[in-house]
């Protein structure tokens, strides 16, 4: 039995969490990344240990290590990667984490002018932040807030049926930011940070191994740090026998990689157990001294702990949950076929953006809104007039994505087919 079938769309819709409410009544949510599925026996094994204990107090450094030892070994069980968490860090959540990280990297202070007149009259600034787009929006939003934002495409390569980062114009981003950075350099030395999904959120790329260590030699040329969030890691479309048979098709984190060691990636347990409201998460050094040297200086004003439940019931599940998340996989699996036959025949002249990570489409409805009243913003369009729920794609990477949309495919399959079914009613009708 698929996995996602479990709870009835009738007990999903009396769910109380923002993705069954904020949008209102009658409302099919396909937006937050939120999977709508039971909690894992394990989670409510030792949530009802420490319960019963009465044992709720602050995190401690006990937590912190069991979090991090669960970490690694789920690394060496599931991708045959053996990673030093020696230097690591448990923080509350991913993204905060990685603000803090930015702001310790590039040393200078946000500003809102973000810019000043070197002695030639050309403009200097404070710190960038690249993202690869399309992008989760709290890149382009919180993480370069008061920074410069430069942003780069994915695109597509003869070599590959994904989108994936476009070297050519990385470069040569880098060597401008190069060439007019601040006089004064950050007193880490970056004056330049890229922040980037593995797998990618939304597009669900994958990346191989190639393209991350290029991606690291890229970032390594031009001194620029790489912050990899890797929180959708346990969560690739593909049966652990394939993997199996063929290793490269293993999710590969930016750490186990030789040309990387001058990154930082971030890993929580809360999008593959779904477990949003327990939060704790993992910040993870290279062995480049200076990147080990950071996060150990990093301090409660700039980032929360992890919560005592919260670390140790995710890493309770990375020990003990591999057989539930196995039928995750396959429910995702099962999902995402239904989702691909449901586009081919309600939306035939829709494109899709669905690599085997996350358990996020991005589909563009553009040959169906173009000129019309929904084009620029689908989505709100789709809410208003068809009730339902998906995430904007401009909020990824600007108005050349207005008429794409986001949707989450980890939901009951009948939630799903409702949904597809009353999107491809409303942008056929126009």
């Amino acid at each position: 039995m698929n996995i996602f079938s479990q709870i009835s769309p009738a007990d999903l819709a009396r769910r109380t969490g923002r993705k069954w409410r904020d949008l209102g009544p009658g409302v099919l949510p396909l937006w937050v990344a939120d999977m709508d599925l039971p909690a894992p026996d394990e989670a409510k094994h030792e949530a009802d240990f420490l319960f019963d204990k009465g044992d709720l107090g602050y995190i401690s450094h006990l937590d912190e290590q069991t979090y991090l030892d669960a970490y690694r070994r789920f690394a060496h069980r599931h991708w045959n990667a053996d990673l030093d968490v020696s230097h690591a860090r448990v923080v509350s959540d991913v993204i905060s984490a990685m603000r803090a990280v930015i702001e310790k990297t590039l040393g200078h202070r946000p500003n809102r002018d973000m810019t000043a007149a070197g002695p030639d009259g050309a403009a200097r600034w404070q710190g960038t932040v690249v993202a690869l787009t399309p992008a989760y929006p709290r890149y382009l939003g919180r993480l370069a807030e008061g920074y410069r934002l430069e942003t780069v495409p994915l695109v597509r390569t003869r070599d590959s049926a994904e989108l994936l980062p476009d070297f050519p114009a990385l470069n040569a981003l880098f060597e401008n930011l190069k060439r007019n950075a601040p006089e004064t350099a950050s007193l880490t030395g970056y004056n330049t940070v890229l922040v980037m999904a593995s797998p990618n959120n939304p597009t669900g790329t994958v990346y191989t191994a190639d393209v991350l260590a290029r991606l690291a030699l890229v970032c390594e040329r031009w001194h620029v740090r790489l912050l990899v969030d890797e929180i959708f890691s346990p969560l690739v479309r593909i049966p652990a026998a394939q993997m199996e048979d063929d290793p490269a098709t293993r999710f590969v984190p930016v750490l186990s990689l030789p040309q990387a060691q001058s990154a930082i990636s971030f890993f929580s347990a809360t999008k593959a157990y779904a477990m949003a409201s327990l939060p704790a998460a993992a910040v993870l050094a290279g062995q480049d001294p200076d990147c080990q040297d950071l996060l150990a200086g990093l301090t409660r004003s700039d980032v929360e702990r992890g919560t005592h439940l919260g670390a140790l019931v995710q890493a309770y599940c990375l020990e003990k949950s591999d057989a539930w998340l196995e039928r995750v996989i396959e429910g995702l699996i099962s999902n995402e076929k239904l989702f691909r036959d449901l586009v081919a025949e309600k939306l035939p002249k829709a494109r899709c953006e669905f690599g085997k990570g996350t358990y996020l489409a991005f589909l563009d409805l553009s040959a169906y809104t173009r000129y019309s009243p929904a084009d620029g913003d689908v989505a709100g369009w789709l809410l208003e007039k068809a009730k339902v729920g998906v995430n904007p794609g401009a909020d990824y990477g600007g108005r050349d994505w207005g008429d794409w949309v986001r949707v989450n495919i980890a939901t009951n399959p009948e939630v799903m087919r409702a949904g597809i079914e009353r999107i491809a009613a409303a942008v056929t009708a126009l």
